[in-house]
């Protein structure tokens, strides 16, 4: 006989008519530290919804979906789904839990940009342009100015300040705790740049014994403090302004140098001179004059210095394209002497009538006041091809943004350098750079040079095209 015990079964009836099934069930934080279970099922119910937690259960449901209960994060949840009906009809879903941690709102206020603007001559404003998130920033300073709110990212002007004030700036999050940049400090001096227009207008000698002259020199100007000085010991004219001022008598042939300084500006100043005379008989000097020729572009200036100017009417320019015959010379020009006037006397005459490659010859004839005519030397020119070089004028000069421009105009694409010296003579800076063919504007940049007296020169494929006293501000 053979046997096998132990057999059995556990069977459960499954309610007829259950159709209890969860659909989804999934967590999701709601605060950064808890999370709540939303439920979705089908059915027509009334079904109920449980936990493992012991949370009150919501009962009498439909098919639908739900939010259920409020855990801690990383609280592990099962869910049931209960038809009450029906003994053992009951769906659930375990395992359901979520991590909530607290995310940091990042302070992201920037300042791009910070600024003073004069608003008088006496005070400024500042303008602040920022950036970030948000609608309720704030502009405040550490001056007690009133702080202006409820802003979103943009630019800004804020505040009103004397002159020279330095003013931190404070952009602030009121939104977020903590969150707030500070720049600067900022200021500015809004006071008028004075100008120095002192100008020499005419300086000369006037014979005032045989052996004895007189220095004049007439300046013009805005300035009440001038000082009017000679090199030989004279009282000087202080406090002097836009005028004539007479030094004097000097001895035949003492070299005089005029000096006048604007003591209110910086570095305000000019000279005349030497300036010398030899009078009386004994030792007279006839008028003459030294003339000399250079070609431009489609021109010939005509220049010449005369000597003791004061003896002469004028001058009756003469040109000539074959100078060995008396015949050929023509009087293209009068030039009258209109005293007083400054010294060096130096005169120009710019001669449009003339045409390329043809040498010219030019020179004077001087008419005294007393006495018979005087001829002066000879000087040539002759306009090459090509020419075309052509230098415009500094701008703006005075100096007073750190840089100054001025147009230039060659035939051929060459090397122009530019030398800047200050008064004593001393190359301060310099620079080579490609001089395109035709005409370009330049503009140097003169940063951090100390103000004042200053000569520009620029040079194109090795020759001087132009020099220029400039005036800086900076």
């Amino acid at each position: 006989m053979d046997s096998v015990a132990g057999l059995t079964a556990t069977c459960v009836v499954t309610p007829p008519g259950c159709t209890v099934a969860i659909d989804t069930a999934s967590a999701a934080c709601v605060t950064d530290t808890t999370f709540a279970i939303t439920v979705s099922f089908t059915g027509a119910g009334p079904y109920t919804i449980s936990d493992n937690k012991g949370t009150a259960p919501l009962t009498g449901l439909a098919g639908g979906t739900y939010t259920f209960g409020t855990y801690a994060s990383n609280t592990v949840v099962t869910i049931y789904l209960t038809d009450p009906s029906a003994v053992a009809c009951v769906d659930s879903v375990a395992g359901l839990t979520a991590t909530c941690v607290v995310i940091p709102i990042v302070c992201g206020v920037t300042v791009d940009t910070l600024y003073a603007d004069c608003a008088s001559d006496t005070s400024f404003t500042i303008f602040v342009q920022f950036s970030g998130v948000g609608s309720n920033f704030q502009i405040s300073d550490d001056q007690g100015t009133t702080p202006i709110g409820g802003l979103t990212a943009g630019l800004y002007s804020f505040g009103n300040y004397f002159n020279s004030t330095e003013v931190l700036i404070t952009v602030t999050d009121l939104t977020l705790v903590g969150c707030d940049t500070t720049v600067g400090p900022v200021t500015a001096d809004c006071t008028p740049v004075a100008v120095c227009d002192l100008a020499v207008d005419t300086s000369f000698a006037t014979c005032v014994s045989d052996s004895t002259f007189t220095v004049s020199v007439q300046i013009s100007g805005s300035g009440q403090f001038y000082q009017v000085f000679d090199n030989q010991g004279s009282v000087p004219f202080f406090p002097a302004s836009a005028g004539t001022y007479v030094f004097g008598p000097f001895l035949n042939g003492t070299p005089v140098t005029v000096s006048i300084s604007d003591l209110a500006i910086f570095n305000c100043f000019e000279f005349v001179g030497p300036i010398t005379e030899t009078c009386g008989s004994g030792g007279f000097t006839l008028p003459s004059a030294e003339i000399w020729a250079t070609a431009g572009e489609d021109y010939i200036n005509v220049s010449w210095q005369a000597v003791r100017p004061s003896l002469i009417s004028g001058f009756f320019l003469q040109r000539s394209v074959d100078p060995e015959f008396e015949s050929d010379w023509q009087t293209i020009a009068w030039v009258p002497v209109n005293l007083p006037m400054p010294l060096p006397a130096i005169f120009e005459y710019a001669d449009q009538q003339v045409t390329v490659n043809l040498e010219y010859s030019y020179r004077v004839k001087i008419i005294p006041a007393l006495g018979a005519e005087i001829m002066s030397n000879i000087a040539n020119a002759m306009i090459d091809v090509p020419s075309g070089i052509w230098v415009g004028d500094f701008y703006p000069n005075p100096v007073i943004n750190s840089e100054i421009n001025f147009g230039v105009r060659v035939p051929v694409t060459g090397e122009m350098k530019w030398m800047l010296y200050d008064a004593t003579g001393a190359l301060v800076l310099s620079k080579v750079e490609k001089a395109l063919a035709g005409q370009q504007i330049y503009t140097l940049e003169l940063q951090g040079l100390t103000p004042g007296f200053y000569f520009l020169q620029v040079w194109y494929e090795g020759m001087l095209i132009r020099s220029k006293k400039i005036l800086i501000f900076n």
